[in-house]
């Protein structure tokens, strides 16, 4: 079994989560119906955009927080030596 994780794996789980999926709607339409609904995302939106249902951060992939154990997962058995990834 593999252990990457697609775009079209981050595109689907950024589409189940309603902040994530709230934020690329509100980048689409040029403005957010409801600004709550995108929660912490909202405060970035400056330096946000969208580009085929996946959501960025200047030049960083946001990743939904239904990926982000696996990503991490993946991330420390690529990096054997470093001795810690976190996310904030």
């Amino acid at each position: 079994a593999s252990i990457a994780i697609s775009a079209g794996d981050v595109a689907m789980a950024g589409a189940n989560e309603q902040e994530y999926s709230q934020m690329i709607s509100a980048h689409r339409r040029g403005v957010a119906e409801n600004p709550a609904l995108c929660g912490p995302y909202w405060q970035s939106r400056d330096r946000m955009f969208e580009r085929d249902g996946l959501l960025l951060y200047d030049d960083r992939l946001v990743i939904p927080r239904a990926l982000r154990e696996r990503v991490l997962d993946v991330l420390h058995a690529a990096h054997q030596g470093v001795s810690s990834v976190s996310l904030p």
